[in-house]
């Protein structure tokens, strides 16, 4: 699979603390798929981080918590034919699973 498939997928992206991270591993040069409530939010981000990176975006606009259908967005990734090497889930704390290997070359620190 090519290096521009491999995605981290960041949720709760509209908010300050996921808006950080974004940043950071756009910064590393991780595409993204970030999901959030907040559309408009998304769009913002997703604008800012493309001109300021170079990276590919994908948004997921979505609540969760009010979905009856949470598989939603697991189908979007996989019809999108990305390869997710990170998942990060903000909600109160950060909790982040590696689904390949360790990824970060630096500013881990900041998820401790």
């Amino acid at each position: 699979m090519e290096a521009d498939l491999h995605y981290a997928l960041i949720t709760g992206a509209a908010g300050k603390a996921s808006y950080s991270l974004a940043d950071l591993f756009a910064k590393d040069g991780f595409n993204l798929v970030i999901m959030a409530k907040d559309h408009r939010g998304l769009c913002d981000i997703t604008g800012e981080l493309k001109q300021q990176y170079g990276i590919k975006v994908i948004t997921i606009s979505k609540d969760l918590f009010l979905s009856p259908d949470v598989f939603e967005p697991y189908e979007e990734v996989i019809s999108a034919d990305i390869q997710l090497d990170l998942l990060v889930k903000v909600q109160g704390r950060i909790h982040m699973v590696s689904l390949l290997k360790p990824v970060f070359r630096k500013d881990h620190r900041l998820l401790n």
